[in-house]
């Protein structure tokens, strides 16, 4: 086998057939690339947080480039989602929120002072957490705090994440689409992951599944229909038919973009401790890429195309936002703002503090609240643009010997050999995944980590005293030092 056969999936839509795939992938020789369920990770930074150091903010914002990506993370939630290891807060009362929000502000003064002029931004995206539990009147003080520190203009892509809970006060969620809109929001994201109710109860999503429809209807009412949605496979008690009930009711809903995402286990997650006891409940690897592959078909068979990895669209483009990230980022760097946001700048891969009373300590004492970093040499950006090209448009040969004066398969000769297994596939001057190798893609970028980057995971790894509250565990986003052990009862 060197690939999927989506035609003939596309036009079957089978799940027995797209099962069928599975067992032919698991029992050929890509076996060994498949990832497992608690191996699972993508490769959203690198280096890795746990291949970094303690960092002086001088070192982060060098040569820092003239247009910024900006991510803004707000921290508080409603409830705890029991898959969610990204830095949130429950409930906070109003004046913790209001503290956190005053050095919010106080860091993009701080960032734009450091930058020295009001830098352009492509992309602004405000993520978390939850956003959508700000009021109206927050918003819009955080609005206008970006646009005074910040040039965002009519061709700026402006993201804001929403969810369905939204909905329970339609006249204050209008309220809020409203600040959204005056201050240029052009885009929304939010979270569904299954429309399955029971699923969504084990989760701990504190929406059922009406509620999204009730909030697509709402943003087709106020004009806002350049919507994403999020949807997750592997989830406890999923069968293949209720993940392709969720898909096929959101196609039929008009849903045009699609974020879709494994579950990723992290031993610090609640989810992972369900797992732990109960790993039965969970889809295996099988059933996992039987999941992705109905996917794929059902979604090509309804007109839309993959770019970057996960992220699917009927349109030309899903989003400036993650192309710019994995196409352009050395041209186009990202900012991000907020407790825990990691950015990348001047070809320094960077963490904020990851504690809220500690990012709301440093900036109000007048510091940057950068945390952990590693500036990237030649060596580590021609790894790192593999990486990256991989998950999104490719790695063009040509600009990469420009860049960095080999051809990348001179530099990487594991190119050929994963052509040669049915995972790449060379055209038009271009290395790119094919079906099946997008599926992989995580593992096979983390064949392209070096070596020095490898013993300092493993390193960090060993040092950990308690993985399982570890700040350092939780806020790694990489598949490097992920293995079957991660998760006790791994199967």
């Amino acid at each position: 086998m060197t690939d999927l056969d989506l035609e003939t999936l596309t036009r079957s839509l089978s799940r027995d057939d797209a099962e069928q795939y599975a067992d032919v992938a698991l029992s050929s020789g890509l076996a060994e690339y498949l990832p497992s369920p608690t191996g699972t990770y993508l490769t959203g930074t690198y280096p890795p947080l746990k291949a970094m150091q303690p960092v002086e903010a001088a070192a982060v914002f060098a040569d820092v480039t003239d247009e910024l990506n900006v991510y803004v993370h707000i921290p508080f939630c409603r409830q705890k989602c029991t898959f969610c290891h990204f830095a949130k807060e429950i409930k906070p009362g109003q004046d913790r929120v209001a503290a956190y929000l005053q050095a919010l502000v106080a860091e993009m003064r701080q960032a734009a002072s450091v930058l020295g002029a009001r830098r352009r931004a492509r992309s602004v995206y405000f993520g978390g957490g939850t956003p959508s539990t700000l009021t109206a009147a927050e918003m819009r003080m955080l609005f206008a705090a970006l646009h005074d520190n910040f040039v965002i203009d009519a061709a700026t892509e402006f993201t804001f994440e929403l969810h369905p809970q939204i909905v329970r006060d339609p006249d204050l969620a209008r309220d809020k689409l409203a600040a959204m809109r005056e201050a240029g929001v052009n885009r929304i994201a939010f979270g569904v992951q299954s429309l399955d109710d029971g699923v969504l109860k084990i989760l701990n999503r504190g929406h059922d599944g009406q509620q999204v429809f009730d909030l697509l209807q709402l943003l087709r009412d106020e004009g806002m229909t350049n919507v994403s949605v999020d949807l997750m496979y592997g989830l406890p008690d999923e069968t293949l038919a209720s993940w392709s009930q969720t898909l096929t009711r959101l196609l039929d809903a008009g849903v045009s973009k699609f974020n879709i995402f494994p579950l990723f286990f992290k031993i610090t997650d609640p989810i992972s401790r369900l797992y732990e006891r109960h790993p039965e409940r969970f889809p295996d690897a099988r059933q996992r890429l039987a999941a992705h592959v109905h996917a794929e078909a059902l979604l090509s068979a309804k007109g839309f195309h993959r770019g970057p990895v996960l992220y699917y669209s009927r349109a030309e483009h899903h989003s400036q936002q993650q192309e710019l990230k994995f196409d352009a980022i050395d041209d186009v760097n990202l900012l991000g703002l907020g407790v825990s946001a990691f950015g990348y700048l001047g070809s320094t891969q960077y963490y904020n503090l990851c504690d809220i009373d500690s990012y709301i300590a440093a900036v109000e004492d007048g510091q940057m609240p950068v945390w952990r970093g590693t500036t990237l040499d030649d060596d580590e950006l021609s790894r790192r643009a593999v990486m990256f090209g991989l998950r999104s448009a490719g790695v063009d040969r040509q600009a990469f010997q420009t860049r960095f004066g080999q051809l990348p398969e001179h530099r990487f000769p594991v190119l050929h050999e994963l052509r040669d297994r049915g995972l790449l596939e060379l055209a038009a001057g271009v290395w790119t995944t094919t079906a099946i190798g997008a599926y992989c893609v995580d593992t096979i970028s983390s064949l392209f980590a070096s070596q020095a980057v490898l013993t300092r995971v493993e390193q960090t790894n060993r040092e950990l005293p308690d993985r399982r509250h570890s700040p350092i565990e939780q806020y790694d986003f990489s598949p490097l030092g992920r293995d079957q052990f991660s998760i006790p009862g791994a199967r």
